[in-house]
């Protein structure tokens, strides 16, 4: 649910159906899901909130390629910056869905210099930080 909502925003759109039914006898979920789906809500509203969302239009075009079984959507500030969601297109049924996704991220970028964070969706932990001068870096996936 956490990555629909990321994809949805991310791609420009609103968002506002939080629908939890779909776990019968749970349809306002568990303590559990409640408390990571808060926990999940407040790392994306961080980083939402630290976008300049007036500026930010969609776009796609930067990102060259992604790693297998993905679904990239992104937030460009022109001049300012890029925010990429990476998300796990796999299906819940596929045995490999929810194992960490590995490959490269090779993006598109002006001749300047670039920091490039991956960040956890479920934590807000940076999990790798590089540079760039530009070009097509490609980024691999923090393990």
């Amino acid at each position: 649910m956490a990555a629909i909502i990321a994809s949805a925003l991310f791609c420009g759109a609103l968002y506002d159906v939080i629908d939890s039914s779909i776990n019968k006898h749970f349809e306002t979920g568990t303590a559990e899901s409640n408390a990571t789906f808060r926990s999940w809500m407040k790392i994306l509203s961080e980083t939402i909130h630290g976008i300049d969302l007036v500026r930010a239009r969609p776009g796609i075009s930067f990102i060259k390629g992604t790693p297998p079984d993905t679904c990239a959507s992104a937030l460009v500030v022109t001049g300012q910056s890029r925010h990429i969601h990476l998300a796990d297109a796999r299906e819940k049924e596929d045995p490999q869905a929810g194992n960490p996704i590995e490959g490269s991220l090779v993006v598109n970028l002006p001749e300047q210099r670039h920091r490039i964070r991956f960040v956890s969706p479920a934590t807000g932990e940076i999990l790798a930080e590089t540079t760039s001068g530009g070009g097509h870096p490609a980024a691999r996936l923090p393990a």
